[in-house]
C-alpha cells in the first residue's frame, strides 16, 4: 500500500494543539428531521462564526455527513479553507450523494484533487497521514465490515439503502473491501507510531443489537490500544463513547431560522466534544460536579391532589418508557449477571478518559460516576438478594444503568432529555419485570417483544388508573400482583395508596386497599339505568342517586364523564343539580 506523508501544518503549532475540537453529522441541509436546502446557508455561517469566535486557537475536526450532497459539501469545504478554520475532516456516507451520477471512487478523486493544496482544513483519507507537533492525524469514512457475533450479516439486508439510489455502482461488497482497506492502514499507523488522533465516519466499534444495525456499526479489525483517541460520527447519538473510541454528533437537531429569530442559538458548546492537553488542566474546576445521590433522579407525585389534565398525562405515558427498555427489563428479569457485567465494562470507559496525554472533557462527572457505581451495587445486592429489595432503589438504579447500557450515560445529567423517575414509572417497570420474569423471554427474542396494556386487568394509585402489561400475550393476574406488592412492601415503597379489585386474596392486605376501583361492568349498566330513568322515567331514583355517589367517591374522573353526557337528559334536574 502507497503510503502518503504529507508536510506539517503551516500555522502555529503550539496554539493549534492546546485543544482539539470535534464534531460530526451537521446535516445542514436538514432540520428537525426535514430536508430544508434553502436555508443551510445559514446553518453554515453560523457554524463557521461559532467556531472562529470560540476555537481558533484550536484543531477542528469534522467527522462527516455535511450535506445530502457532494456538491455542497464540497462547497462547504471550500468556505472552511476560506476562512482559515484549522483542521481535518472525512467524508461521511451522505456526502458521497450523487443521485446515482458518481460512484465512490470519483468522489474521492474529486476531492482529492480540489484539497490538495489547501492548508488548512484538509481531508483524511486511507493511505494519507498528518502530523502537527508529535501528533499523527489519520482517518476516512472507515465504513462497515456487515459484521456483529462474529460473523458476516445477510447483505440482503440493505438491498433498500438510500445509497443504492444515490452512489453509482453501490454495493455491498465494495464496502467491505474499502473498509478493509481502512482497517489495514490504520492497524500500520497504531502500531508503528506514538500519539494518534483518528477520524472515521463509521464507528469502528460494535453497537448494534440486531443485524440491520450493520450499516450504523459493526464488528471491527482495528487494533485495541491506548496510544490513539478515535472520534466517529453516524449513528447520531450524541456523545456516545466506549474507552478512546469518542464522538460529538449533531444529527438532525438543526433548529428553524425562527427559533433563532427568537433569541436560540443554533450551535453551543454542548454540541461540541474536546480534547485538552492534560498539562494545560490547571483549574480542576473545569470538570464539573454535582450534589446528590439517587433520590435526586426521583420525582414525588401527588396522585390523590392531581387534576384530571395531570392524571391524563400520566395515563396517556402508560408503558412508553418500559417499552423503550425493555431490553434492560428482559435482561435484568432473566440474564442479570450479563446485563451487570456488561454495564460494568461500558462505564469503565469513563473512568479512564486520558490517552495520548489528551483528556476528554465529558459531561459525565465524578459526581454522576459514584451515583451509576451505586446503581449498580443496588442491583447486585436486590438481584442477588442479599438485601430486602426496595422497589424505587431497584427501578431508579435499573433506570441508570440502562443509560450506560445504551451508550447515552450523559444523558443523566441533560435535564432536557432525562425525566426523573415517578412512582408510576416504578409500578410500571415492576409489573414488567415481574411478567417478564414469571414468563421468561429469550435475549433473540426482545427485538420483537410486544407490549401492550391489558383492557381488562389493573389497578388505581392515587386516582390513575395502571394496565398490568400484556408481553408477548402473556399477563399475570390481579391475584399474582397483589401477593407480590405485599412481598414487597410497595405501598411503603412509593408512599401512595394502591386500589386493588376485590379479588379473593391469600392474605390480608385490608389496609393498603383504600377502595374498590368501579368495574367497566357496573359503570355500563348505571349508564343505562340512568338513561332508562332520564328519558322514560323507568327506575328507582334513591337506587341510582347512590350508585352515583358511589362512583363519584371512588372515580371522580368517571363520574364527571357520566354527567357530562347525560346532564342535557335531565331537564327537571332530578340527578345532576347545581
Amino acid at each position: 500500500m502507497e503510503l502518503k506523508i504529507c508536510e506539517k501544518n503551516k500555522f502555529d503549532i503550539h496554539n493549534a494543539v492546546s485543544n482539539i475540537v470535534f464534531i460530526s453529522d451537521l446535516h445542514f441541509d436538514y432540520t428537525e428531521g426535514h430536508y430544508m436546502l434553502e436555508q443551510a446557508q445559514r446553518k453554515e455561517d453560523e457554524f463557521v462564526n461559532y467556531v472562529k469566535q470560540n476555537y481558533s486557537s484550536a484543531i477542528l475536526c469534522v467527522c462527516g455527513d455535511f450535506y445530502s450532497d457532494y456538491i455542497k459539501t464540497m462547497e462547504f469545504i471550500e468556505k472552511m479553507e476560506r476562512e482559515e478554520i484549522k483542521g481535518f475532516f472525512v467524508l461521511g456516507n451522505h456526502d458521497y450523494w450523487s443521485a446515482g451520477l458518481k460512484s465512490y471512487d470519483e468522489v474521492i478523486e474529486m476531492f482529492e484533487e480540489k484539497t490538495k493544496r489547501y492548508k488548512y482544513f484538509r481531508l483524511l483519507i486511507s493511505g494519507k497521514k498528518y502530523y502537527i507537533g508529535d501528533v499523527c492525524f489519520i482517518g476516512d469514512t472507515g465504513w462497515t465490515s456487515f459484521k456483529r457475533n462474529g460473523e458476516r450479516v445477510d447483505l440482503e439486508y440493505f438491498d433498500n439503502l438510500p445509497e443504492v439510489k444515490e452512489v453509482r455502482n453501490f454495493s455491498c461488497i465494495d464496502i467491505i473491501e474499502r473498509h478493509n482497506k481502512w482497517i489495514e492502514f490504520a492497524n500500520n499507523i497504531i502500531a508503528t507510531e506514538k500519539k494518534i488522533i483518528i477520524l472515521s465516519h463509521f464507528p469502528m466499534i460494535d453497537f448494534t443489537k440486531k443485524s440491520k444495525d450493520c450499516w450504523w456499526s459493526s464488528e471491527t479489525k482495528m487494533n485495541v490500544a491506548d496510544n490513539y483517541w478515535n472520534i466517529f460520527g453516524h449513528t447520531h447519538k450524541d456523545k456516545q463513547q466506549e474507552n478512546n473510541c469518542v464522538s460529538a454528533q449533531r444529527g438532525y437537531k438543526n433548529k428553524r431560522e425562527f427559533w433563532i429569530d427568537c433569541g436560540e442559538k443554533q450551535y453551543e458548546a454542548s454540541d461540541f466534544g474536546t480534547l485538552v492537553k492534560e498539562e494545560l488542566l490547571f483549574n480542576k474546576g473545569t470538570l464539573r460536579t454535582v450534589e446528590g445521590s439517587l433520590l435526586q433522579y426521583y420525582t414525588v407525585i401527588n396522585a390523590e391532589k392531581m387534576s384530571i389534565q395531570a392524571s391524563k398525562a400520566v395515563r396517556r405515558r402508560g408503558f412508553r418508557r418500559c417499552s423503550a427498555n425493555k431490553e434492560i427489563i428482559a435482561m435484568l428479569a432473566t440474564s442479570p449477571e450479563k446485563y451487570l457485567i456488561k454495564v460494568k465494562k461500558k462505564i469503565k470507559a469513563y473512568e479512564k478518559n486520558i490517552f495520548i496525554g489528551y483528556r476528554l472533557i465529558t459531561k459525565l462527572n465524578g459526581k454522576t460516576l459514584e451515583n451509576i457505581y451505586e446503581a449498580i451495587g443496588i442491583l447486585e445486592q436486590g438481584l442477588n438478594r442479599k438485601s430486602v429489595i426496595n422497589i424505587r432503589e431497584f427501578v431508579i438504579a435499573a433506570v441508570l444503568t440502562g443509560y450506560v447500557y445504551n451508550d447515552v450515560p450523559y444523558l443523566i445529567e441533560d435535564e432536557s432529555k432525562f425525566r426523573s423517575v415517578d412512582d408510576f414509572d416504578i409500578i410500571r417497570f415492576y409489573l414488567m419485570f415481574l411478567t417478564i420474569q414469571k414468563y421468561g423471554i429469550k435475549k433473540t427474542m426482545i427485538e420483537f417483544m410486544e407490549i401492550r396494556a391489558s383492557t381488562k386487568r389493573g389497578f388505581f394509585v392515587g386516582n390513575v388508573e395502571i394496565k398490568l402489561p400484556v408481553i408477548n400475550g402473556k399477563c399475570l393476574n390481579v391475584q399474582e400482583v397483589l401477593e407480590s406488592m405485599e412481598e414487597q412492601n410497595i405501598s411503603n415503597s412509593i408512599q401512595m395508596p394502591v386500589q386493588i379489585p376485590d379479588v379473593k386474596r391469600k392474605v390480608n392486605v385490608t389496609e393498603q386497599v383504600k377502595r374498590i376501583p368501579y368495574s367497566d361492568k357496573k359503570l355500563r349498566n348505571l349508564k343505562a339505568d340512568v338513561y332508562m330513568f332520564l328519558v322514560k322515567g323507568e327506575g328507582d331514583i334513591s337506587d341510582i342517586e347512590m350508585r352515583l355517589g358511589e362512583l363519584k367517591k371512588i372515580n371522580e374522573q368517571k363520574y364527571y364523564a357520566l354527567e357530562s353526557k347525560y346532564r342535557g337528559y335531565d331537564i327537571r334536574q332530578k340527578l345532576f343539580t347545581d
